[in-house]
């Protein structure tokens, strides 16, 4: 049979996370982490994410075993993509594989926030990228929910009056989820991730995010509020966007210009139609799969290189993955 790839995650401190990613997932969460990213927090270190595919100077993935281990996916990506990835990205106009993969654990709730698209980023500059994204959720409270977008009839101004009266919670959607929902968050949608949440995250290769609200829970080192982005925020928020999509199972694939992503039940579905001559990455969200005589448990993650089925099988129990790929042209 042939191998996959594998790569090694890397864990990074958020305020909002906690320490289920090891509990739940079996995760090497590292007592000191290098990543305090913006905020910070007495106590042990939070760990709100594990970056498992990423190709950006703050994080590079680098495989785990085989004949490749040692290299990162840049390396991949920009010297053997046509082995690797499948012929048809070899023209594919990005210099860094585009898409960014984690998995998160929201001990509390992330600060609400919107992130730029492609044509904001070039009013904004900065170094700004956009991103779209999706969640598939592994875990959830019996009383989850996300924001995702606004309430109809908001406008600029009634946000903002909203925002300097405190209650900008009143505008935003509240939406119930469950695990193995999932849902959609184009460029432009505010939302904000809420407490007692873990999930999948595939998004555009990005790392951009205008925060507009930190709900008064996070501060930073020196005891001061964490800097908000409102103009940035402004700039970038979708006020049309009042209807967003409910949560769904993705039994159909969720698609966009940047990815498509599937759910594939390994004890009652057949195997999800792929091109071979396209890579494809696979995350098990729950349960156990084998490949051969390989066990994947919940939590992990690996790339199945263009002419290499994934072949996976559920144990004796239920398990679901997700199949991710790449559109060849965004």
């Amino acid at each position: 049979m042939n191998p996959v790839i594998e790569f090694e995650p890397v864990a990074v401190q958020r305020p909002w996370g906690g320490r289920r990613l090891a509990e739940t997932f079996g995760k090497k969460l590292p007592p000191e982490l290098p990543y305090d990213i913006l905020f910070g927090e007495r106590g042990p270190q939070p760990v709100g994410e594990m970056w498992e595919v990423s190709d950006r100077l703050e994080v590079q993935s680098i495989v785990r075993a085989g004949s490749l281990a040692g290299q990162s996916l840049h390396d991949l990506w920009k010297n053997r993509r046509a082995e690797i990835f499948g012929e048809a990205y070899t023209s594919y106009p990005a210099e860094n594989f585009p898409l960014l993969i984690k998995l998160l654990d929201a001990r509390k709730r992330l600060s609400l926030q919107v992130h730029p698209t492609a044509e904001t980023c070039k009013l904004l500059g900065h170094g700004s990228e956009p991103k779209t994204e999706m969640w598939y959720f592994v875990d959830c409270d019996e009383t989850a929910k996300v924001f995702l977008g606004l309430k109809p009839g908001t406008t600029r101004e009634t946000f903002i009056q909203a925002m300097n009266d405190g209650i900008v919670e009143s505008l935003l959607n509240a939406v119930p989820v469950k695990k193995h929902d999932a849902l959609f968050v184009p460029s432009g949608r505010i939302h904000a991730i809420c407490e007692g949440i873990m999930l999948i995250e595939v998004q555009q290769n990005s790392d951009t995010t205008y925060r507009v609200h930190h709900w008064n829970q996070y501060t930073a080192p020196n005891g001061k509020p964490i800097a908000l982005n409102i103009e940035e925020s402004l700039a970038s928020l979708d006020f049309s966007d009042t209807a967003p999509t409910r949560p769904n199972t993705i039994t159909e694939p969720v698609r966009c210009p940047y990815f498509e992503v599937q759910a594939w039940h390994l004890d009652t579905d057949p195997p999800l139609p792929r091109d071979l001559a396209r890579f494809a990455i696979y995350a098990i969200a729950d349960g156990t799969a084998l490949r051969g005589d390989q066990t994947f448990s919940a939590g992990s993650f690996f790339l199945a290189p263009a002419g290499v089925a994934a072949d996976l099988r559920a144990t004796s129990g239920t398990a679901t993955a997700l199949q991710i790929t790449l559109p060849c042209c965004p």
